[in-house]
C-alpha cells in the first residue's frame, strides 16, 4: 500500500441492487495525476458476462487495494458494498477496509445545501457539469451495443474527474479525514497535514478541552484544519496525552 496514494473511485451498474445488477465499468484516479484508470465489462475476450465481470473486479481490486485512502460519492452505502456483493457472488475476497471520505456524507453534514447529489456539489464550485445516463442506455450496454457503453465509460470518467474537484474543495471541512501524514518522514503530529501531506501547517490559536489543550494547525496546500497532540493540566503539572 502507498500510505499516500488517495484514489478516487466510481462505478456504473445496470441496476441499483447487486443481486439484480451488474458492474459495467470502474472508473479510478489518483489524486493529483491525469490518468483516470478505466475496466470495463466489455474488455478481453471473456465468453460471458460473468467471466468478464470477474476479470475486470480481479484488476481494479488491485489497483483500489493500493491505496491509502478513498474518496467516492455516496460510495459508502452504494459503490463499495455493490462492489463486494459481485466480488462475493464470484467466490472472490471483499474488498480491503481502506479508509474512506465519502463526499455525499460531508456534503450532508458540513455544508447547508438544498441536496446532497454530486451535480448538486458541482454547481455550487462552479464546476464542469456531469453527464446524465438512463437505464435503458445501459441495459443496451450490457447486451453488448458498444456505443452506448462508450458512453457509459465516458460519462464515469467525468464523474471520478469532477469528484476529485468537488473533494478538494471539500477537504478543509472535511472532519478525521484519515491521516496520509503518517506515511511523511520525519513522520512527527504537527509537522505535516493529516489531510494532504503537506508540511505547509501554520500555528493558528489552540482547540480548548476542559482539562487540557492542543496546538491547531491551518493547511496553507489544502486549508484543512487539524491539532497536535493534547496538553493536559493536572495537579502534577502539564502532561503530554496522545
Amino acid at each position: 500500500m502507498n500510505a499516500n496514494k488517495i484514489i478516487i473511485w466510481d462505478i456504473e451498474t445496470t441496476d441499483l441492487s447487486a443481486n439484480h445488477g451488474v458492474i459495467l465499468c470502474i472508473c479510478a484516479k489518483e489524486v493529483g495525476k491525469k490518468k483516470v484508470h478505466t475496466w470495463r465489462l466489455d474488455d478481453g475476450s471473456a465468453k460471458n458476462w460473468r467471466l468478464s465481470e470477474q476479470a475486470m473486479l480481479k484488476s481494479a481490486y488491485e489497483f483500489l487495494s493500493d491505496a491509502a485512502v478513498w474518496v467516492t460519492h455516496y460510495g459508502a452505502r452504494f459503490d463499495v458494498p455493490f462492489v463486494n456483493a459481485r466480488l462475493l457472488y464470484h467466490g472472490k475476497d471483499s474488498l480491503p477496509p481502506v479508509p474512506h471520505v465519502d463526499t455525499w456524507r460531508v456534503s450532508r453534514y458540513q455544508l447547508k445545501l438544498n441536496a446532497n447529489r454530486l451535480q448538486t456539489l458541482t454547481e455550487f464550485f462552479g464546476g464542469e457539469d456531469k453527464t446524465r445516463l438512463n437505464g435503458i442506455r445501459s441495459m443496451e450496454a450490457f447486451a453488448g451495443d458498444r456505443r452506448k457503453m462508450n458512453e457509459i465509460v465516458k460519462h464515469c470518467k467525468i464523474d471520478v474527474e469532477v469528484l476529485e474537484n468537488v473533494y478538494l474543495k471539500l477537504r478543509p471541512v472535511i472532519k478525521a479525514h484519515p491521516n496520509v501524514a503518517i506515511g511523511c518522514f520525519p513522520p512527527h503530529e504537527g509537522e505535516h497535514c493529516p489531510a494532504c501531506g503537506s508540511a505547509k501547517l501554520q500555528k493558528r490559536g489552540f482547540r480548548i478541552a476542559r482539562t487540557g489543550r492542543a496546538q491547531r494547525y491551518h493547511c496553507q496546500n489544502c486549508g484543512h484544519w487539524s491539532s497536535g497532540s493534547t496538553h493536559k493540566f493536572t495537579n502534577r503539572g502539564v502532561e503530554t496525552a496522545r
